[in-house]
């Protein structure tokens, strides 16, 4: 069966309807007895899922015959330590870990989100793709007060071939060093749906969704880290508030 083109009211509708479900996130927040891990993404990806309702998931060009290897739109999480129901996942490595090893998953998700929004908000700026070039944005974020470092040479050297001025590079970065980054919250209900498996870490793991990305449905709240992130779900309820209104004056 060929999927026909969705027309642009079809279009229109879905975002506005991912738009209005983080509105709903944002408000719920993530500390809910449904909240079973936490992921720390950017604001540049939340913008995505406003736009086409799914979180981007993993995007490297690795070799993907192998299951055991990340997949194309694979999302990472790390458990909730007080609410993930260890006892019903079948992962060998979380069980052998220390029963308080997951309490300070909120921290490590917040550093993770950091990172991710500095990196995707630096590329974002330069126009560059970020599937391609966050790799080499998040080192030279690490690196960026080691300049005379062999990883921050490097890194600079990266960007400079990209024909991207040392002096533009520090000034992008000092600009989205200001992002903070946004944590999503995992629904319990996805382990209904969609398969998991251990992750690069040893102590996250892996939600397979496919080619897209994970979609909203499958989140149970989000929290906000930084003034700029805020201030973006506030314009979006700001956005649906006035819609509604016009609706209910027709």
């Amino acid at each position: 069966m060929i999927e026909r083109n969705k027309t642009n009211i079809e279009q229109g509708l879905e975002q506005s309807s991912a738009e209005k479900a983080l509105v709903d996130l944002w408000k719920k927040g993530i500390f809910t007895s449904e909240c079973i891990a936490f992921h720390g993404t950017s604001l540049e990806a939340i913008q995505i899922m406003a736009h086409t309702g799914y979180i981007p998931g993993y995007t490297l060009n690795d070799d993907y015959e192998s299951s055991e290897l990340p997949q194309p739109g694979d999302v990472y999480f790390h458990p909730r330590d007080n609410t993930f129901p260890f006892d019903e996942v079948n992962i060998d490595e979380f069980t052998n870990l220390n029963p308080g090893h997951f309490k300070d998953t909120l921290t490590w998700s917040m550093s993770y989100a950091k990172s991710n929004a500095v990196a995707h908000n630096f590329c974002a700026q330069l126009g560059l793709d970020i599937s391609q070039h966050e790799l080499h944005a998040y080192d030279f974020h690490e690196d960026f007060y080691r300049p005379t470092s062999p990883d921050g040479i490097e890194n600079r050297a990266y960007f400079r071939n990209l024909r991207i001025p040392e002096h533009l590079q520090s000034q992008t970065l000092i600009t989205a060093n200001r992002r903070k980054g946004v944590i999503l919250g995992l629904h319990r209900n996805t382990l209904k749906h969609l398969p998991i498996s251990l992750g690069d870490g040893g102590d996250d793991f892996r939600v397979s969704t496919g080619m897209k990305g994970l979609h909203y449905q499958f989140l149970s709240g989000l929290l906000a880290l930084g003034p700029q992130e805020n201030a973006f779900f506030a314009s979006l309820e700001r956005k649906h508030i006035k819609r509604y209104a016009g609706r209910t004056k027709t």
